[in-house]
């Protein structure tokens, strides 16, 4: 726009070009992470994840760096168990972040 504010549609191709897949296995209470891209592994993000209670931070929590290569997944463990309340909404929210600097991305950046 104009005045440099993000268009509603920037946030959804933000969302379709993220290069690192996530699916929750609520069985297991684990989170399975999809590694999108061809070429490079992801050794350079760590994971921040919140568990939301109502919109409110209930429980949080990081799993630091791993190898995992290109078009492949893996699982990890989550920080936290997950409620079985069935009174209110419950929402995990994840965050891949740089560890070091990549060209114009500095470190702790969202990535994707």
């Amino acid at each position: 726009m104009a005045d440099r504010t993000w268009n509603p549609h920037a946030f959804e191709v933000r969302k379709v070009h993220q290069e690192i897949g996530f699916k929750l296995d609520q069985d297991e209470e684990k989170l399975q992470l999809f590694n999108k891209y061809f070429f490079r592994d992801l050794s350079n993000f760590e994971y921040k994840i919140e568990l939301l209670k109502n919109g409110e931070i209930a429980a949080a929590g990081s799993v630091g760096g791993m190898n995992l290569p290109p078009r492949n997944s893996s699982q990890i463990s989550l920080p936290f168990k997950i409620p079985t309340d069935s009174t209110a909404e419950y929402r995990i929210h994840v965050q891949a972040l740089l560890i070091e600097a990549e060209g114009l991305m500095l470190s702790r950046n969202i990535a994707g």
